[in-house]
């Protein structure tokens, strides 16, 4: 309501990237907020059981299902180089079913954002051979895009949780 009252639109993606772990009850409350969408990173983190996926469905304990995008390159701190492009193909682990993912960009923990340069550097590498294709758009339009060229997504019940890190 917060979005919508100040900005004129309702926001559509639950942005969480900086949690170890999440309630099977989330979905459940996301549609009643009217959110479809979840996005978060802190899962990949743990360095003994990797989360198997990446782009899914995520199905709350009543069945309610949220699109849910987990970015492959690791992190929410991502400075736009070649190497994070590269990662980002490496790790993502539905490409069977969708080829694209976001990378969050920008000095996250403690503040500053994206940087020019860093804007620069992903126009760059806009079209490299060699280098994933990178395209500038809102998470909202990622998903959507998801939604319209997947026939099929793996999907996950249950809680989401990183044990240790």
């Amino acid at each position: 309501r917060f979005f919508e009252q100040n900005f004129g639109k309702r926001c559509k993606v639950f942005w969480l990237p900086d949690s170890f772990g999440y309630s099977s009850q989330l979905p459940q409350l996301m549609h009643l907020a009217d959110m479809k969408y979840f996005f978060t990173q802190k899962l990949s983190w743990n360095n003994v059981n990797k989360f198997p996926l990446t782009t899914f469905w995520w199905v709350g304990l009543d069945g309610t299902k949220s699109l849910t995008h987990m970015a492959p390159s690791e992190t929410y701190n991502a400075q736009c180089t070649p190497e994070e492009l590269v990662r980002s193909v490496k790790n993502h682990r539905d490409k069977v079913y969708s080829n694209t993912s976001l990378l969050v960009y920008g000095n996250g923990d403690g503040g500053g954002g994206p940087l020019a340069s860093m804007i620069e550097r992903l126009r760059r590498m806009k079209n490299v051979d060699g280098l994933p294709k990178t395209e500038m758009a809102l998470p909202t339009d990622f998903y959507q895009k998801i939604e319209q060229t997947t026939t099929a997504l793996p999907s996950w019940k249950g809680e989401l949780v990183s044990c240790c890190i």
